[in-house]
């Protein structure tokens, strides 16, 4: 009687259910096609006013960014041209430096522009070698006029037809510091207007423009409207569009013309000039009357069906309530349970308790599969939904029940409830095979919630660690890589300077960095609690207990490095994608007489390997395209390379905590954490050279150098090094000047890098160029463009595409303009030096003819005192020898063959250079 009473409650409920849902749907019905009708309408006009916006501001972005390459690319030259102006070049020469930069700007900025060109000292200079007509006035054309006004500021020229091309052209110009020379370059308006073609092309404006403060168009998606004034338009579509604009004074507007209603959004560009995207809205909203009425009549279609539903679910959910009060009691656990038919694809719904999920399911309703399947697209989560699928896949359940009784898998649904769906076998025919089974789905969402906070717990820990390490290995090798740099370089004034106070002064230098390192260690070791290793004292606790017992002796006196060995039978190869650390390398062995040789990536470092015969290598870790790891396995697979089984070390600035146990595991012999420690450094080569190729280091001729006259004028002229900054990261200006000379040559190569990884996708690659040019950029003093290496460098690792993409061409192109003007280094260098070489020889022949006069006189004390005089200067190995024989004739009083030498010096020695 309860179960039959249950049953009629059951029904009755289900009666009043079903009209109720039935009188509200009717209710709601006309409400909800005007709400649609008013939602669609007013969605439209948010998407062409948002349409327009993106449109307009892309085109502002994408002018603003041509522009700003322009005018970026101008100010580099125009303070270089300055320079050779001030210094009195001559005309060839500033000629030669505008066909240059035309070639450059050509090939990294505007391919097809017409060049740079100029006005000086009253003669016009063009560097794509165009020559104008017999009446052409430089000074009273646009570009020249315009610059004077703006008195020494870049300025954009507005467009006008180029005397050279024809084309419609802008100009970007400076006056230069004499008042009267005027620098200029054409910026083609063809991209220009290739942008707005390319805005309408897309389909998401019917008219895009650009215009000037003037209201004349600068660009145009119709071509024949460029060059027109439209303030001065009447009784047309662009007078109704800059009336409105003018009206509004705002952003966004909308206008009527002809009509026809329109939709225009205005972006401000700068100097007054603005992107403007206007939109036809008039079809765009026709078709909305048509959804509406076809919307309604699908919905009058949807009453009908719902009526007959409601209907036909009544009697069928009567029929399941009396089945299902059978297995009630059971199934109430569920929160829905169906029995299936699996041979005759049938199907019933058994009540439970959860009313919300209970469907109106006919006694055996034909369609057990496609049910089941609807039923796991309209409740499972997506994430879940392929795996449930094949879970309940009928054509493999009865191989995949097997003998069991019940089979089971978690899910989430929709509303991110971790349910259990279970198969349970009721049936099987006689020879073994399913034929009726249960489907059932319990709540398992507390249960399974707790599983995870167990599991969390025990995965947190070692998830935090992971992090810290990775955090820690990353901030070591951020850090310590430029640290690497200054220690080394210092190092090589504590072994090459003679002066005691410099040496004191870089033994502070040495001392204080060392100092720095520790805290950071410290710092970095706190941070790990305790779990990350980077002291100096893990790196060399001998040198740290002995540096700490002679700090006083060290504070008296400075000591000149001296080598421990001479090996010059030994060949090394360092390998480092930084070329300021190779060259910090090869400096701390300079005096040990080895042969190193150089690689800056791992392909190189394989191709050297195969071809040459090394007794060790040293390899960076971290290294761009392929890091040392995959070098060194590189290095080892190949069976014919001739350094296959050389001694190998690791390089890193990752000193962490069983970090050597780690390299040793992966094939290296040993590693050697950055800052590299000299003495550590020797120790490790005395360790793996074999002791009969080391030499007494008195072997070791002394290697002077020459010192440069100091920071060359064009230097100090480039606006984007600040020179003090640059100094001090290189530790004078001796070094200073090898970094400016090694950017130059490495320029180009940066940015090829770097495109290159861009254009492949490859954004990891080119984090890491961009973190070497970035590096590069703050030694040489280039901070602004170092400031935007490291934005570009963030973009590349987070793989924002927008900002890489919008600001990478700037950056390499000052980075190749910086590489152009520090070009000259190399030609001054090489200038100096043949000077030097030819002051030399003229010191050398002065000296023989006096040497001549005294022998004639046989003036013994003189010859003597000029004797003494030619061994100071630098000669070349024949030339000592010579001097030796002079030595020789003196010794003996031989003044005749003294004279004799010394007529005759200056032809062999001559005859000796030439071989």
């Amino acid at each position: 009687m309860r179960e039959n009473k249950r049953g009629m409650d059951e029904e009755k409920r289900i009666s009043i259910r079903n009209a109720v849902i039935s009188a509200l749907v009717i209710l709601l019905f006309s409400g909800i096609i005007m709400s649609y009708y008013v939602l669609l309408d007013a969605e439209k006009r948010e998407n062409i006013i948002k349409s327009g916006q993106i449109i307009s501001s892309r085109t502002a972005d994408q002018f603003s960014d041509y522009l700003n390459a322009a005018m970026d690319a101008m100010r580099i030259t125009a303070y270089t041209f300055e320079d050779m102006i001030n210094r009195g070049d001559p005309e060839e020469v500033l000629l030669i430096f505008l066909e240059d930069q035309t070639n450059a700007v050509t090939a990294t900025v505007f391919r097809n522009t017409t060049g740079l060109y100029a006005y000086v000292d009253g003669e016009y200079l063009d560097g794509a070698g165009w020559t104008p007509d017999a009446d052409y006035e430089p000074t009273e054309r646009p570009w020249y006029i315009e610059a004077v006004k703006g008195g020494g500021k870049i300025t954009m020229i507005e467009p006008y037809v180029d005397a050279q091309s024809g084309a419609l052209t802008m100009t970007i110009a400076k006056l230069l510091d004499d008042g009267e020379s005027v620098i200029a370059m054409d910026a083609p308006m063809d991209r220009i207007q290739q942008i707005v073609e390319e805005a309408v092309a897309d389909g998401d404006s019917d008219i895009e423009m650009i215009l000037d403060e003037h209201m004349d168009v600068i660009a145009h998606s119709d071509p024949a409207e460029n060059g027109k004034r439209y303030a001065d338009e009447k009784d047309n579509l662009a007078a109704a569009l800059i009336g409105k604009m003018k009206e509004t004074g705002s952003e966004y507007f909308r206008f009527d013309f002809d009509g026809k209603n329109y939709v225009a959004y205005a972006s401000p560009i700068g100097n007054g000039w603005r992107s403007i995207s206007v939109r036809n809205a008039t079809d765009i909203f026709r078709p909305l009357r048509m959804v509406v009425a076809l919307t309604i009549i699908i919905e009058i279609i949807v009453v009908l069906v719902l009526a007959r539903v409601f209907r036909a679910s009544h009697r069928r959910g009567r029929i399941a309530i009396r089945l299902n009060q059978q297995l009630s009691s059971i199934a109430d656990i569920y929160r829905s349970a169906q029995d299936l038919d699996i041979v005759n694809d049938l199907y019933s719904e058994i009540e439970t308790d959860e009313r919300g999920l209970l469907h109106m399911l006919p006694q055996e309703r034909k369609g057990a599969r496609e049910m089941i399947l609807e039923h796991v697209e309209e409740d499972v989560d997506p994430d879940s939904k392929e795996e449930v699928r094949r879970f309940v896949d009928f054509s493999t359940l009865d191989e995949r029940m097997g003998d069991y009784r019940s089979i089971s898998t978690e899910f989430m649904n929709k509303e991110q409830l971790w349910l259990r769906g279970r198969f349970i076998v009721s049936q099987r025919l006689p020879d073994g095979k399913l034929s009726h089974v249960i489907w059932v789905e319990e709540n398992i969402d507390q249960e399974k919630k707790d599983r995870e906070r167990l599991r969390d717990l025990s995965e947190r820990a070692i998830a935090e660690n992971e992090a810290r390490n990775a955090f820690l290995s990353r901030m070591s090798h951020e850090i310590r890589t430029p640290i690497n740099a200054v220690l080394g370089m210092n190092e090589m004034i504590l072994r090459e300077a003679k002066d005691r106070d410099i040496l004191s002064y870089a033994g502070d230098i040495r001392e204080a960095g060392y100092e720095l390192l520790d805290l950071i260690n410290d710092l970095l070791a706190c941070t790990g609690d305790g779990d990350f290793a980077l002291s100096r004292l893990q790196n060399d606790p001998e040198g740290k207990l002995e540096e700490m017992e002679n700090t006083e002796e060290k504070e008296e006196t400075r000591e000149q490095y001296q080598e421990s060995f001479y090996a010059p039978d030994v060949r090394l190869l360092a390998v480092d994608d930084n070329p300021i650390n190779l060259k910090v390398f090869a400096g701390l062995l300079k005096k040990c007489g080895m042969r190193i040789d150089m690689a800056t990536g791992g392909q190189q470092a394989l191709e050297l390997a195969a071809a040459e015969k090394y007794d060790m290598i040293f390899l960076d870790h971290m290294m761009p395209e392929m890091d040392g790891i995959e070098t060194l396995h590189g290095i080892r697979a190949r069976k014919d390379a001739l350094s296959r089984d050389a001694v190998v070390i690791c390089l890193t600035a990752n000193a962490i905590d069983g970090a050597r146990e780690q390299y040793i595991a992966e094939g290296f012999d040993d590693y050697l954490p950055k800052p590299v420690d000299p003495r550590r450094l020797e120790e490790m080569l005395k360790h793996f050279l074999p002791a009969e190729r080391l030499k007494d280091p008195a072997a070791i001729q002394e290697i002077t150098e020459k010192r440069p006259d100091g920071i060359p004028v064009f230097v100090e002229q480039i606006a984007e090094l600040d020179l003090p900054e640059g100094i001090r990261y290189s530790g004078g200006e001796e070094g200073y000047l090898e970094m400016l000379e090694l950017f130059s040559e490495s320029a180009e190569q940066y940015a090829d890098g770097i495109e290159e990884a861009v254009a492949a996708s490859d954004y990891k690659d080119a984090a890491i160029r961009i973190h070497a040019l970035k590096s590069s950029l703050r030694i040489i003093g280039a901070l602004d463009a170092g400031e935007l290496a490291q934005k570009l460098e963030m973009a590349a690792k987070e793989n924002d595409l927008r900002t890489l993409n919008r600001q990478l061409e700037s950056l390499l192109t000052r980075c190749r303009l910086i590489g152009q003007a520090l070009s000259r280094l190399k030609e001054e260098t090489e200038t100096k030096e043949t000077q030097q070489k030819q002051q030399d020889e003229g010191v050398r022949r002065r000296l023989l003819a006096k040497i001549r006069e005294c022998a004639e006189e046989r003036d013994n004390l003189g010859i003597e005192e000029l004797l003494a005089e030619f061994g100071e200067h630098e000669l070349a190995p024949e030339e000592k020898t010579f001097l030796s024989k002079m030595q020789e004739a003196a010794a003996e009083y031989d003044f005749e063959k003294l004279r004799i030498l010394a007529e005759s010096g200056n032809t062999d020695a001559e005859q000796s250079r030439s071989v």
